[in-house]
């Protein structure tokens, strides 16, 4: 098993396996696609060559697609601070969250992690996992492929709240938020909570609900289809709030960028995050840092 250190920077044994047959990451040949379209573009106009570029790229360490997020950690352990959930009361699993995004090794499309993980102490140092999104990037869309939940902190509400940071994103960056095959009942029933409808209702599955608790009502039995990619809402603000009562107040702020230094200096821009979304590198303004 990795270890804990590794695991909570989202770095467990799926995010280091090597590509099979010797392939490379899906997300290195969009790196290569968009290197090549550069150099015929903004790297003619700023007097690189493409050997000068390449060299910087390796320096920095980075992607061009998150060049302008703070990397945390180097190698397998590396991610790129993206966002911060600041609760609107603290308390019980609700503390301030970072989202730390970090690359997968997906062979056939190019995939991130969002870790979510406690900033605890008072420089924020100590992390402590709570889950982590699986994402599929496409050009104008993230699509959610599987979701995890530290088992000591299920049933407590946070796979809707990490939803909701995930689809305050998308929305920020202006990318469809969409999913792949859903598998399981409890993740399909968050969506749904959500606006998200499936696809096809081929696959039922009857969930039995928890037992109420004293003075509580019964709740009816509910049923939850998988086997099917889910559809957002057509409606956006339906989607919005839908969202904002999942945060109950809480806020989502994109991180400092990698020139602020950690200083309070600006945020990371809409663009940083929707380049870093789909590992396009689409930004306009690069800040090599």
């Amino acid at each position: 098993p990795a270890p804990l250190f590794l695991l909570l920077l989202g770095a467990g044994p799926r995010a280091r396996q090597a590509p099979a047959n010797g392939g490379i990451p899906a997300w290195r040949a969009l790196q290569g696609e968009a290197a090549q379209a550069e150099a015929e573009g903004w790297r003619a106009l700023q007097g690189d060559t493409r050997d000068e570029a390449e060299s910087a790229q390796r320096a920095h360490g980075s992607p061009p697609c998150l060049r302008n997020l703070r990397k945390v950690g180097s190698g397998h352990n590396a991610a790129w601070h993206l966002a911060t959930f600041e609760p609107s009361q603290s308390g019980g699993v609700l503390s301030r969250i970072d989202v730390l995004l970090a690359l997968d090794a997906n062979p056939t499309e190019p995939c991130l992690l969002l870790n979510f993980v406690h900033a605890d102490g008072a420089d924020g140092s100590k992390r402590t996992r709570v889950g982590h999104i699986l994402l599929a990037c496409g050009p104008s869309s993230s699509a959610l492929r599987g979701m995890f939940v530290r088992e000591e902190l299920r049933g407590q509400g946070l796979s809707r709240v990490l939803l909701a940071v995930w689809l305050r994103l998308c929305a920020s960056a202006q990318l469809s938020p969409t999913t792949q095959q859903i598998n399981k009942p409890l993740l399909a029933r968050s969506l749904e909570h959500f606006g998200f409808v499936p696809a096809n209702r081929a696959f039922p599955v009857e969930l039995k609900p928890p037992p109420p608790r004293p003075g509580e009502v019964a709740v009816a039995q509910r049923t939850a289809f998988t086997r099917t990619r889910y559809q957002p809402p057509r409606d956006a603000a339906q989607l919005d709030a839908a969202i904002d009562v999942a945060l109950a107040g809480g806020r989502v702020s994109l991180a400092p960028s990698c020139d602020s230094a950690g200083t309070g200096g600006l945020p990371a821009t809409s663009n940083d995050l929707a380049c870093a979304l789909t590992l396009r590198p689409l930004c306009s303004t690069v800040r090599i840092c």
